[in-house]
């Protein structure tokens, strides 16, 4: 896996608005708003981590995290994960999100801030209404792995999405696959 740099490279983010694409084929919705400031990139790599050393336990002990579908071939493995959590501790924040940044020129961008404040949440509420905070991409050395971060949020109700927490896609014959989605194991 390799850091790309601050500022977007041609085709950096193609990944993620196949990923979109794919995700909103299917559902209906008014307006997607999009989190300004990106998750921080290291937590990519501790989730992954964590998903990785539960890999071999048995379903006798509960696992922190649920990979969906299992992944047979890793593409980090401890040597890597090291490497990147060294490369990733005093990364300065990402750059915003930017309109050109998505395919979709209907998604909203807006600050944290506004989105969690309630005269925004009460004005747009509705079933139809989604927050999609993600993080920035990171890549294997040749580019042909990718993962981050992909949460969710409902405005109010409505259509839930299987995948979400760590997205791990694979390009194959020229187009981005879906391989499997990591995030944190929920219990009741």
């Amino acid at each position: 896996m390799s850091l790309t740099s601050c500022s977007a490279q041609k085709g950096e983010y193609d990944a993620i608005n196949d990923f979109l694409e794919a995700e909103l084929s299917e559902k209906l919705y008014d307006t997607i708003y999009i989190i300004e400031n990106p998750i921080k990139r290291v937590e990519i790599i501790k989730l992954y981590e964590q998903a990785y050393n539960e890999r071999l336990l048995n379903n006798e002990h509960p696992k922190g995290t649920w990979v969906t579908p299992s992944i047979a071939d890793w593409p980090l493995g401890i040597t890597e994960i090291e490497q990147f959590k060294k490369d990733l501790k005093d990364e300065k924040a990402s750059k915003n999100w930017e309109s050109n940044d998505f395919r979709n020129k209907n998604f909203i961008i807006l600050p944290e801030k506004i989105i969690r404040n309630k005269d925004f949440i009460i004005k747009h509420v509705s079933v139809k209404n989604y927050v999609f905070n993600l993080s920035k991409p990171i890549f294997n050395k040749n580019k042909n792995v990718v993962m981050f971060q992909f949460y969710p949020s409902l405005m109010v109700g409505g259509v839930f999405f299987n995948n979400k927490g760590l997205i791990l896609m694979k390009k194959e014959n020229g187009k981005w696959v879906l391989v499997s989605s990591i995030r944190e194991a929920v219990y009741y």
